[in-house]
């Protein structure tokens, strides 16, 4: 008895392949002991107009602030809606918990 799937024809399939370019700012430890930023910091960035009598724009990063967050404190319910939530979702939870305070606090990705 033959348990092999079926063969399956090849289908020709033409596609392109990209690359992507990764941008980092990379500080010196003076600079990062001035600036009070520890390794493994996470910042959001954005560009600003050019100065008045610049032609370059400037890079602006904000800091992100992390939160502990302890599960043991929530409720049975709460608990519940995460898990309910997590699994139609098909989300771990922690992606739900940050989508709920991403939208208490306004966030917009």
């Amino acid at each position: 008895m033959n348990t092999n799937p079926p063969h399956q024809p090849r289908l020709p399939i033409s596609t392109v392949v990209k690359s992507r370019e990764e941008c980092y700012v990379e500080f010196t430890s003076e600079q990062a002991d001035a600036l009070h930023i520890k390794a493994g910091d996470k910042f959001s960035c954005s560009f600003l107009p050019p100065a008045e009598g610049e032609s370059s724009p400037s890079l602006q990063l904000t800091r992100y602030a992390s939160l502990e967050i302890d599960l043991e404190d929530f409720s049975k319910s709460v608990l519940i809606h995460l898990i309910t939530q997590s699994f139609a979702l098909n989300l771990p939870v922690e992606d739900v918990i940050e989508s709920i305070l991403s939208k208490a606090v306004g966030y917009k990705s």
